[in-house]
């Protein structure tokens, strides 16, 4: 019996988020924490909620209106042949400069990849599942064993999709394809070293994330353990009873706060599955996720109270899809503020709000 089950119907309601800028696509599960709060969320839906998708897009314009962009994204790469990467760059855009123009279109496969999951599981059609493998396969020829994290979660969104199409894949690709994704969850195991600064900081918790949810897509009980152990080792490692995060400390740049928090919570969202609430747990020291997202809100929502934060910024393609994943685990809480560049508000965080906010279930 799952943990849904279990609960008063009263209390049972969706949180479906989808199509994340930067990262996958979000179709997210809630289960109600107590009475009083609201549900947080899985990172990936039961089959019974994308059921509920389908019933709804066709009467609502707003999904529809997101489906459209799925299929924009589609139509501009759908006749470019795969260009796939030997290396991966270590850094998204908002850390320094934008990569060139051709490796920003190898690495925008990757969100092709969450579309064409998305769609083919939203309609069946066997068009996005062969597209799908088409982009994978070269990949899986061209990029070895990535042992950097903060390389590796270029390939998050593809972590995503490859879970929900891995069940309809045929037993030769399927297996080609396991093998990949577990040879570079070992890299990133095999490269942690003790003795680096990269063992504790955010880097660390990138790691962790890929590995769980490479463990989740390939139905790998023994990532997915050495993931949960280790993200309640980093959270004694990483995050401050303040609030503060160890990269923060470290940095005074609150772009650091935010990367730090970014994979935390993504892989709790993950381990929800099995049962797990590491979002609110706190270690031994008082640490915890909510205490650091508490911290961070508050620096984002009034920074003239912070004279250490003058002048600083963090862009908005960074703060909108950690303002999702906070959602997901406090849905309603205020925004984050701060943020610079392109502020308007991307497709899959539209359609997240959205599908937040639908009827619970009787």
């Amino acid at each position: 019996m799952n943990i849904a089950s279990r609960l008063p119907s009263r209390h049972r309601r969706a949180l479906l988020a989808c199509v994340i800028g930067g990262l996958p696509t979000r179709a997210l599960w809630a289960q109600e924490r107590s009475d009083q709060a609201p549900p947080p969320a899985l990172w990936w839906p039961p089959e019974r909620h994308w059921q509920r998708l389908r019933e709804r897009a066709p009467q609502s314009p707003e999904v529809q209106a997101v489906m459209k962009a799925q299929y924009q994204l589609l139509a501009r790469g759908w006749s470019q042949p795969p260009h796939a990467l030997a290396h991966l760059p270590a850094e998204p855009h908002w850390q320094g400069e934008a990569p060139p123009r051709r490796v920003a279109d190898s690495l925008g496969e990757f969100e092709q990849l969450q579309a064409l999951a998305f769609l083919y599981t939203l309609n069946g059609q066997a068009a996005y599942r062969e597209r799908a493998l088409e982009l994978l396969r070269p990949w899986a020829r061209s990029l070895g064993p990535v042992a950097q994290p903060l390389a590796l979660r270029w390939l998050e969104p593809a972590m995503w999709a490859y879970r929900l199409l891995r069940p309809h894949l045929g037993a030769p690709d399927r297996a080609r394809l396991d093998a990949w994704w577990q040879a570079h969850a070992l890299a990133q195991q095999g490269d942690r070293q003790l003795d680096r600064p990269d063992a504790l900081d955010r880097r660390n918790s990138h790691r962790l994330c890929s590995i769980g949810l490479i463990g989740w897509a390939l139905g790998d009980a023994t990532l997915v353990e050495s993931a949960r152990r280790g993200l309640q080792q980093q959270l004694m490692d990483a995050l401050l009873p303040t609030g503060e995060s160890l990269d923060y400390r470290q940095s005074g740049r609150l772009a650091d706060q935010v990367d730090a928090l970014r994979p935390l919570l993504t892989l709790a969202l993950a381990l929800r599955e099995s049962g797990d609430d590491l979002y609110h747990w706190g270690t031994p020291a008082g640490a915890s996720m909510a205490r650091s997202v508490a911290w961070l809100l508050a620096r984002t929502q009034n920074p003239s109270r912070y004279p250490e934060l003058r002048g600083q910024t963090v862009e908005a393609a960074q703060l909108q899809p950690l303002q999702a994943l906070i959602e997901a685990w406090q849905p309603g809480l205020t925004p984050l503020g701060m943020g610079s560049g392109r502020q308007h508000s991307p497709a899959g965080v539209r359609l997240r709000l959205l599908l937040n906010n639908l009827p619970e279930e009787r």
